[in-house]
């Protein structure tokens, strides 16, 4: 029997200088693995990691190769694959190797892994299989077997898959935030804003309350001028504009935020702070002619109660009196617009609100009721007065104050200022009637004696505005002499008196004819008002000796007759 020489390869089972060992061949007609040329031949008590194969009628041994394992003494004698990835085989193996835990199998295919290693930082692996780390989690230590790994990506920050830190990226700008075990970034809601940690590295969103708006998860007050009385704002426009007579700084939470004050200020409507009058100015309430709050129509003395209760200057000695806007009754309140007294309210004198035992009286403004807590009543750490159920309220310890709205218009809510008339003076935002004996024929007067005095010879009740006529006179052999008289003329009454005047100066053939068309009146005008003649001429007489400086002795009584006479014309055009 033909023997050939075994070769042995280095094994650790095996002496590395372990010689060849004659082994029986047999010639199975079987290709080997590498070579399928190459004959395979049973070999009794074959070694394990070992298969033979035979070249030229001579069979040898040969260690199994990586990946794969050889069994001993088995038939047919071949190299098999190792199996699956949660095994390995390396070089001479007899049967595969179990991956050991947080480790896994490199090397071949996924059937014939020749090696374990041991799973990294941002890995976990599980049957010999490395896999990242799930996305929100990290690793930073080897050998990991779960999926989450270490644990969840710290707060303010995210994750990618196969993360080795808990702070692998910063959550970004304050328009995001990032929870605990983020795998994304979280966009801020409209009207929240984005809170804890720093501004890349936002933690949570949290509504912005009143006052405040939110725009990209930032924070912004109300601007001044406007308010905001709801929670979860978003834009810069808020819930509206300030009320005008009050003034909004910024983050208000009211249209009605702050009273303007008092009359040297005024606030329209969007104002952020008072406005200053300006000299020469003062300020009122417009809300369309009404009382405002605190305040009613008070019609005692008044000729005519359905005039207009719009404030308007008078300047004749004639006129009918407006009704004023007079603060209500003390211990009564109103807290709208409107002239109606009725609407001025009792301030309650004993109400339980909440248990609280308050008895109440008007504010100095009479807009509203101060309450006050009686003896032995319940404690509590403030009280307001409802003004719409017109009750006085507790507020509990701990509980914020309620905000009660009052509507605008009372004598420290001015929304606008005006220019100071002619027959006033102006100081401090309020307006003041020219006094008796003085006149005011200029607009924006700050001066408390307006004008100056009353022409000597006239007289000037308050608020008094004097007008010029020019009238060209014939005196003296009609020497034609231009001449002034300042006279009252406000209203048709005292025009048609001056009128009258220079009618009966063109029946003395005193006074040009033409004069009464340079004023804009006919004498067909003046036949309907029938003056008194004899207080006419008085006048007349008056001026030309003025004019001349004749007998200045007798003007005061001159004075007297002609506002005699003058006024007796007047009733007359009454009749």
């Amino acid at each position: 029997m033909k023997i050939a020489l075994l070769k042995l390869l280095p094994l650790a089972s095996l002496s590395p200088t372990l010689g060849q060992v004659p082994y029986p061949s047999h010639n199975t007609g079987a290709g080997d693995i590498n070579n399928p040329h190459i004959s395979t031949t049973k070999f009794v008590n074959k070694p394990a990691g070992y298969y033979t194969v035979t070249t030229n009628g001579e069979s040898e041994l040969i260690r199994c190769p990586a990946g794969h394992f050889c069994p001993p003494n088995s038939s047919p004698i071949s190299p098999i694959p190792c199996g699956g990835n949660d095994k390995f085989c390396p070089l001479g193996s007899s049967r595969p190797t179990l991956v050991e835990k947080g480790h896994y199998t490199i090397g071949g295919t996924h059937l014939t892994r020749s090696n374990e290693q041991i799973c990294e930082p941002g890995f976990w692996c599980g049957n010999g299989t490395k896999t990242e780390c799930e996305e929100g989690y990290y690793g930073d230590s080897f050998a990991e077997t779960e999926s989450k790994c270490v644990g969840p990506c710290s707060i303010g920050y995210y994750c990618l898959p196969g993360s080795t830190s808990p702070t692998q990226l910063p959550c970004g700008d304050p328009s995001q935030y990032c929870l605990s075990g983020a795998k994304e970034v979280t966009k801020v809601r409209a009207g929240y804003k984005s809170i804890g940690g720093s501004l890349t590295t936002r933690t949570n969103e949290e509504i912005v309350e009143e006052g405040y708006y939110a725009m990209d998860g930032v924070e912004y007050k109300c601007p001044a001028g406007r308010y905001g009385h709801v929670k979860g704002l978003s834009n810069e426009q808020c819930s509206g504009v300030c009320a005008q007579g009050y003034y909004c700084p910024a983050k208000s939470t009211s249209p009605f935020q702050k009273i303007c004050g008092g009359s040297d200020r005024y606030c329209p409507s969007g104002s952020g702070a008072p406005i200053l009058v300006w000299e020469g100015h003062y300020t009122v309430n417009d809300f369309n002619g009404t009382c405002g709050a605190g305040r009613f129509r008070n019609f005692t003395n008044v000729v005519d109660e359905t005039i207009s209760p719009i404030m308007k200057t008078s300047v004749t000695p004639t006129k009918v009196p407006v009704a004023p806007c007079d603060l209500c009754p003390e211990g009564k309140y109103k807290h709208v617009a409107g002239d109606d007294k009725a609407l001025c309210l009792p301030c309650p004198y004993l109400t339980t609100g909440i248990d609280d035992n308050g008895w109440g009286e008007s504010t100095s403004d009479r807009t509203s009721c101060v309450c006050y807590r009686e003896s032995g009543g319940k404690p509590f750490s403030n009280i307001y007065f409802n003004v719409t159920k017109g009750e006085c309220h507790s507020i509990e310890p701990g509980q914020e104050m309620p905000h009660t709205d009052v509507v605008a218009d009372s004598d420290r809510t001015r929304n606008v200022q005006k220019e100071c008339e002619r027959g006033y003076y102006c100081l401090e935002g309020v307006r003041y009637k020219c006094p008796k004996g003085r006149y005011g024929d200029k607009i924006r007067e700050t001066n408390s004696g307006c004008t100056g005095e009353c022409q000597p010879g006239y007289y000037c009740e308050e608020d008094t505005i004097q007008t010029k006529i020019q009238l060209k006179m014939y005196v003296h052999m009609k020497q034609y002499v231009p001449q002034d008289i300042i006279v009252q003329a406000e209203n048709v009454l005292n025009v048609f008196a001056v009128i009258t005047v220079l009618v009966q100066g063109i029946l003395l053939k005193r006074v040009k004819v033409n004069v009464i068309q340079d004023i804009g009146v006919h004498q067909n005008q003046l036949v309907k008002h029938k003056m008194n003649v004899e207080g006419v001429t008085l006048i007349v007489l008056k001026v030309v000796m003025r004019r001349l400086k004749l007998r200045r002795d007798i003007i005061p009584y001159l004075d007297q007759l002609i506002l005699k006479y003058v006024m007796e014309g007047i009733k007359k055009t009454q009749l």
